[in-house]
């Protein structure tokens, strides 16, 4: 503005020589400093970039929702089988907390929903072989779930999971063990540091068109820091009859032991650079702790047609739950809950052309 300004000052002087000169000038050192710029600009061409995207490349693959699915089929045994979140924490948008706190459950969020419960699991529907794990009030643990019988999950993001039930933030669909080529029996011991110790056992059955599989497992350790330590115990039957070549009848039981599962507590910076292993002062004071016994039985026949399938289940549920906080007058949790439902669904897939 300030160039334009004595521009206009010098047309109103007599000398109109001085002016051309001077606009000339202007001209010249525009058009050179110009061309000095657009030369020191200059970048290397970049490698052209395709991404391939479903609905474009393969029309068969279009998919309505954001879905993951994982298959453990022939990588469980390198896991440590310990937590949830070893199967489910390479999913983006899913974020777990409490993963070694077995006194606190594991915690599990989906693209924020979730995020804000102080223990458990909210606004995630889970599912475990068509039967749900979720209680009624929307609620859910994951402490029965025998990791050893995992084979595959799925996993819903977004709000395409309502159609599940009442799952705002997403759906976890537990698979487990349902085929093996010939009858088997299998036992594993582990061993490690703090007093871990983990005995499994597991065996496959088949009776002409009835399969039975059974997964045992139990687990103690003293744990890494004071007051953390928890012992377990888990069974989980499954048992399933092929009624006809597009019908299965499927029925489940699963119990789970838990006597305890100590809290140590969070430490301050002083006393994290003291000593990590020490437990808080208050938590060893109340001995804080969790115990759970749970039983649930379930069954659910699934037939199958050409492109569409329908599913009915029915399951019963009975939770123990006896917790000690620190803190006096009111420091006792214990809770017994009685649940069952019933449910059915049905899907139909219809492949187009329209894209």
């Amino acid at each position: 503005m300030k160039k334009v300004k004595y521009i206009a000052t010098m047309i109103n002087t007599p000398n109109k020589q001085s002016v051309f000169i001077f606009l000339a000038l202007l001209l010249f050192f525009n058009s050179w400093i110009g061309n000095s710029q657009a030369d020191s600009t200059k970048t290397e061409a970049l490698p052209e970039i395709f991404i391939k995207s479903s609905r474009i490349i393969e029309v068969q693959h279009q998919l309505p929702l954001a879905t993951t699915l994982l298959e453990f089929k022939d990588t469980k045994d390198a896991l440590q089988q310990l937590s949830f979140n070893e199967y489910i924490s390479a999913v983006s948008g899913l974020m777990t907390l409490n993963t070694n706190n077995f006194s606190q459950d594991l915690r599990v969020s989906i693209r924020g929903f979730g995020a804000r419960s102080a223990f458990g699991i909210r606004g995630v529907k889970l599912i475990v072989d068509g039967v749900p794990e979720t209680t009624p009030d929307g609620q859910g643990q994951i402490d029965n779930l025998n990791l050893a019988a995992i084979e595959s999950i799925e996993i819903i993001k977004g709000p395409s999971s309502t159609l599940y039930g009442n799952a705002s933030g997403g759906v976890i669909n537990v698979f487990t063990q349902n085929t093996f080529e010939k009858d088997y029996v299998k036992g594993g011991l582990t061993f490690g540091n703090y007093n871990f110790q983990r005995y499994q056992a597991n065996a496959g059955f088949r009776f002409n068109k009835t399969r039975l599989i059974l997964q045992e497992t139990n687990t103690t350790t003293n744990g890494y820091r004071q007051q953390s330590g928890f012992k377990s115990n888990n069974l989980n039957l499954r048992m399933l009859h092929d009624i006809s070549d597009n019908t299965t009848f499927n029925v489940q039981l699963n119990y789970t032991d838990s006597p305890y599962a100590e809290d140590a507590g969070g430490l301050t910076l002083d006393e994290l650079l003291e000593d990590r292993t020490q437990a808080r002062g208050r938590n060893i004071d109340f001995k804080t702790e969790e115990s759970i016994s749970q039983f649930k039985v379930g069954s659910s026949i699934n037939h199958k047609w050409s492109n569409s399938a329908v599913n009915a289940y029915g399951f019963y549920s009975k939770r123990n739950f006896y917790g000690l906080l620190p803190f006096e007058n009111g420091g006792i949790v214990d809770l017994g809950r009685h649940y069952y439902g019933i449910g059915s669904d049905y899907s139909f897939k219809h492949y187009s052309n329209w894209f």
